[in-house]
């Protein structure tokens, strides 16, 4: 459904977010329509099809976050490990200093 959801053109976390400032970006409702199959008719939708938009919506936002928690944890293990070599280098220039 994600892929789907990219045919508009409309990254699926901007879906999900309510922008006063900037336009709407409007997604061709017939496309939409058909590529959901979200009723009989093109005046109602089912809550079923609706749930599963939402649904795609948040799988995409999760992957998102999950891609973005990743970046961070691996930028954290490296700025420890330059934290470290930094702490080693002042013990090194602290026993040469009260070294006679």
């Amino acid at each position: 459904m994600k892929n789907q959801l990219s045919r508009f053109g409309t990254p699926v976390a901007v879906l999900g977010q309510l922008n006063r400032e900037a336009p709407r970006k409007q997604m061709p409702i017939n496309d939409f329509r058909a590529s959901f199959r979200l009723a009989a008719d093109d005046k109602h939708i089912a809550t079923v099809a609706a749930d599963g938009v939402a649904l795609a919506v948040i799988q995409g936002l999760n992957e998102k976050e999950d891609a973005e928690y990743a970046g961070l944890c691996a930028e954290n293990a490296e700025l420890k490990r330059e934290l470290s070599e930094i702490k080693q280098l002042l013990v090194k220039l602290s026993k040469k200093r009260t070294a006679p």
